[in-house]
């Protein structure tokens, strides 16, 4: 699953990068259009809209760039962004939706989850202890079983916090029964 989730990668750099390619010469198109014509008005306008359709197409397309080198790097932030991106390109028929659908195969998927957030083999963690095999019997036909340690949970639970303080509420003493509080007259309401 490694290879596909760094395949995955790859195919967002490469769409990125046609993206951004798309942006330069979408830029170079409308604003030569208006300096072919020499008009000022003209170079004025298609500038300012060269700006922001190829700025348009920078904004869309560095996302997949981002994505695709933290996927190479197996980041889980950009697993993330990678599968909000896949939900996007499913719309952009055919390529996109493709890419999407592999997206989700290769990051969805239990193996290639893991990729992206390993068991920590702390010292004198059970992960981190090899298993040795267990000695040979010496009886013929005995049958020896090898016990892997269990693996700590992928994700580490955080004990509740230990009290600080002990609060002791002191209440006042009841009454005797002769001076119950309802034989008393009430305030008068104001």
């Amino acid at each position: 699953m490694e290879t596909h989730v760094k395949v995955v990668g790859w195919l967002h750099i490469v769409q990125s990068a046609l993206g951004l390619l798309v942006a330069a010469f979408v830029f170079i198109l409308v604003f030569g259009g208006g300096l072919i014509s020499g008009d000022r008005t003209a170079i004025s306008i298609t500038f300012l809209v060269a700006i922001f359709v190829s700025g348009l197409l920078v904004v869309v397309s560095a996302p997949g760039l981002i994505a695709g080198i933290g996927l190479l790097n197996f980041k889980p932030w950009a697993r993330i962004l990678a599968l909000v991106l896949a939900v996007f390109e499913l719309v952009n028929f055919p390529f996109g939706t493709l890419l999407a659908i592999y997206t989700f195969i290769a990051l969805l998927s239990d193996e290639g989850a893991r990729l992206f957030h390993p068991i920590p083999d702390a010292v004198g963690s059970p992960a981190a202890m090899p298993v040795s095999p267990a000695p040979a019997s010496t009886l013929p036909g005995a049958v020896t079983t090898v016990l892997a340690p269990e693996l700590p949970p992928a994700i580490p639970t955080i004990p509740p916090p230990e009290p600080s303080a002990v609060v002791t509420t002191v209440l006042p003493p009841e009454p005797p029964a002769s001076e119950s509080p309802e034989s008393e007259p009430l305030p008068p309401a104001l």
